[in-house]
């Protein structure tokens, strides 16, 4: 686990052998591909953890030796 990234999240995990209880064909679907494409679009959790990790980081003031910022802590909550 690297920075808190679980190993099945870091966008490198592959099946050893392919579930066979996915089908290869579909019935034919009523704005398949307009679905497809907008969960093409989702924002997945290991493109948002980075983000949020940085602002907990910022706000904590666990960042003073790379922070660009004045060098001070966050504000208090």
């Amino acid at each position: 686990m690297a920075d808190g990234i679980p190993e099945s999240m870091d966008g490198n995990f592959l099946w050893i052998t392919e579930p066979t209880d996915i089908p290869r064909l579909t019935e034919d679907k009523k704005d398949r591909v307009k679905r497809l494409k907008a969960l093409g679009n989702a924002v997945v959790p290991a493109q948002v953890y980075p983000i949020l990790k940085y602002i907990a980081d910022i706000e904590l003031g666990r960042c003073k030796s790379a922070c660009v910022f004045s060098g001070k802590e966050g504000d208090a909550i």
